[in-house]
């Protein structure tokens, strides 16, 4: 996808080399590469909750539903990186730079923080509920496709005759 090129972007860094600037620059990449494909992700499964079970022409599909689809992930994978970035709340996390506090030192006395004071309340904002969202989403739209799959299975099986899946085998489908 293409949210994913700025995380495999920022993934190229020697440990303990580079400045403030470049961690900014690969602390934005990684989160705007990480929250946009989760994003996608979830995006992927809307659609094909809308395209398989509301039966929702090719037309609608490309002018109505996919520029949400698309902006809606890289617009807040992007928004909040610049977000991020402007308020320096990309530094150093361990191993990679992402949204942290600096100096380490004060993440036990955040008045101590010359940058990323609101660090960790940013995490659980920007990522944490995105994340944890998309999965409730992703989990709903693949219950609701399994149902959708199972119903038209059933009103398909009246058609089977003396195939090995008809129900006077006895047998039942793998779904």
């Amino acid at each position: 996808s293409p949210s994913d090129t700025p995380q495999m972007l920022s993934l190229m860094r020697f440990p303990g080399y580079g400045t403030t600037a470049t961690c900014t620059v690969q602390g934005f990449f990684f989160h705007s590469g990480q929250i946009g494909t989760t994003l996608y992700y979830c995006a992927l499964s809307i659609f094909y909750v809308v395209a398989v079970t509301m039966n929702t022409s090719e037309k609608v599909l490309k002018t109505r539903i996919e520029p949400f689809l698309h902006g809606i992930p890289l617009l807040y994978s992007f928004s909040s990186a610049i977000f991020l970035a402007v308020t320096e709340n990309f530094n150093n996390s361990g191993s990679i730079c992402w949204i942290s506090p600096y100096p380490v030192t004060c993440r036990r006395d955040l008045d101590t923080c010359t940058r990323g004071r609101y660090a960790f309340l940013y995490r659980w904002i920007f990522v944490g509920i995105p994340v944890i969202t998309t999965f409730f989403v992703v989990l709903t739209c693949m219950i609701r496709l399994i149902c959708a799959v199972r119903k038209q299975e059933r009103k398909m099986q009246r058609y089977n005759f003396g195939t090995p899946s008809s129900p006077s085998t006895g047998r039942r489908s793998s779904l």
